[in-house]
């Protein structure tokens, strides 16, 4: 699979602009809000850089990006402790309690509402077969939106670094869990976050942030963006105020290699805030 079908879907697949971008959405979906966090983490000089970016890119969701980022940082720049707190309680009611999302791809694609679920089977299968183990630090399972966004962030760092030579093995990982897994659920989540917030709530810009930026990889990508009707119809309209029930499943996973990849990538995912290394959740090379 060959990925450079123009110099602008190139150009964005490989900047450490698109890592950034998918490790500020795993860091903040991770945990709660902090004015600390998110000054480590957005920092002006990479801001600039990356709206200069966006600004020049000939793809037809990059105008909306490039408008999300600009409200979702404003958003947090105005914060003051009071709003910070007030922060912290919107992603506890948003993730935490009962009657909100639950950011689980077994919960969305899943069958018997269930974390922990045959989807979790499957994205922790595909981190094995790269050779990938969720390091304990790391207390989300692997199919939670931060880590899957954190998968991504760290593998676009890589191939940010790469050579032209590794860069297609690495973009056809990226495109593969883009289609097989965030594709599938990731859009629905968003819509649901945004049901359950008002337009100049963080996390509704946060979501509006997560849609734009899965819909400009497909463009680049040249895959098509799922239509609403073909998303499982899930969120508030599947679990309501249910308790999410967890299931035990047995360890015990080959590893191996997946077919037509590149060499497994031997590491582990783990939970780190800095931007500048794998991100929340991903893969930590050992």
């Amino acid at each position: 699979m060959s990925f450079g079908g123009s110099c602008h879907s190139m150009d964005w697949l490989t900047s450490r602009g698109r890592a950034f971008l998918y490790a500020f959405l795993s860091t903040s979906f991770r945990d709660h809000f902090t004015l600390e966090k998110m000054q480590r983490i957005m920092n002006a000089e990479d801001l600039a850089i990356l709206t200069s970016h966006l600004a020049r890119l000939d793809l037809p969701e990059a105008p909306r990006v490039s408008t999300a980022l600009a409200a979702v940082t404003a958003a947090w720049q105005k914060a003051d402790a009071y709003q910070e707190l007030e922060l912290q309680k919107a992603y506890a009611r948003l993730f935490l309690l009962p009657g909100g999302v639950h950011p689980y791809e077994s919960i969305y694609l899943g069958n018997q509402n269930l974390l922990m679920d045959k989807p979790w089977e499957k994205v922790r299968q595909f981190y094995r077969n790269l050779g990938l183990e969720k390091d304990t630090a790391e207390l989300h399972p692997e199919d939670h939106i931060a880590v899957e966004l954190g998968f991504m962030s760290s593998l676009a760092y890589m191939t940010a670094a790469a050579g032209k030579g590794s860069r297609q093995d690495l973009l056809a990982i990226q495109c593969e869990f883009l289609i097989a897994h965030l594709n599938r659920w990731a859009y629905q989540l968003a819509c649901d976050i945004r049901g359950k917030c008002c337009g100049e709530d963080f996390y509704w810009l946060v979501s509006e942030l997560l849609d734009g930026l899965l819909t400009l990889d497909n463009q680049a990508f040249g895959e098509e963006k799922p239509q609403e009707s073909n998303q499982k119809k899930t969120g508030r309209e599947k679990f309501g105020q249910e308790k999410v029930k967890q299931e035990v499943v047995p360890k015990g996973r080959s590893r191996g290699r997946r077919r037509g990849s590149s060499q497994p990538l031997p590491g582990r995912l783990s939970a780190k805030d800095d931007h500048h290394a794998p991100a929340a959740g991903t893969a930590e090379r050992t």
